[in-house]
């Protein structure tokens, strides 16, 4: 395998750093209707098996943000309320969580707490966390940000499947910043979205090894 510097890994973290401001709209999405009741989707396939994205409790995915391709992937989650949903989620955040996926290059590593750090200049880092080994940064000033967002805001990111996935949370400027709550859905989100993509590639290997013919018995 050869030896990726730690660049690549930098300049991938930016890129979609920058892909989760583009993707981030101003303010809280309009309602969708109920259709918009999706919690679980598809954002990436690549040889090494795809990254299925998996909503916290008591968000939905906006069908509207979905963007899946060769290239990398996106999605914008919600409280399932602010999406048409048919209940009122009054006891959870009312958030926006950002999930971006790109491919990794050969022999890319994945991101450790101090490159989540490094590529998010020239926002300022106020706050590190690691939660189930991925790498998690609250910080402040990021340049553009929707006028309608806080300046504070949580980012992580994570190796999956040969996929760089990237997870930022943000808030309505009149809510309080996000802290610990912010950091734990974050966190959350990562680790349905491996359980689901580890689930994915099982059954996938398992509908191959049920679909190849099997030798007769005596045959050589």
């Amino acid at each position: 395998m050869k030896p990726v510097c730690r660049k690549t890994v930098l300049s991938s973290l930016a890129a979609l750093a920058l892909g989760l401001l583009i993707g981030c709209t101003e303010g809280l999405p309009p309602g969708g209707g109920r259709a918009a009741e999706l919690t679980e989707a598809t954002l990436a396939q690549g040889p090494r098996g795809k990254v299925q994205v998996v909503a916290p409790p008591g968000y939905c995915i906006d069908r509207r943000s979905l963007k899946t391709g060769p290239r990398g992937g996106f999605a914008l989650m919600a409280r399932c309320d602010t999406l048409g949903g048919r209940e009122l989620v009054n006891n959870r955040r009312l958030a926006l969580i950002t999930v971006t996926t790109a491919p990794m290059a050969e022999g890319q590593r994945a991101p450790s707490l101090n490159d989540l750090r490094q590529s998010t200049a020239p926002a300022r880092v106020i706050e590190t966390r690691t939660r189930g080994s991925v790498p998690l940064i609250r910080l402040t000033d990021a340049p553009g940000t929707a006028a309608a967002l806080s300046g504070e805001q949580w980012r992580g990111a994570f190796a999956l499947n040969g996929q760089l996935v990237a997870l930022a949370i943000y808030v309505p400027a009149s809510a309080p910043a996000p802290k610990g709550t912010a950091a734990d859905l974050l966190a959350e989100v990562a680790r349905r979205t491996r359980t689901a993509s580890r689930a994915a590639a099982h059954s996938s290997a398992s509908g191959s090894k049920a679909t190849t013919p099997q030798p007769r018995p005596g045959s050589s």
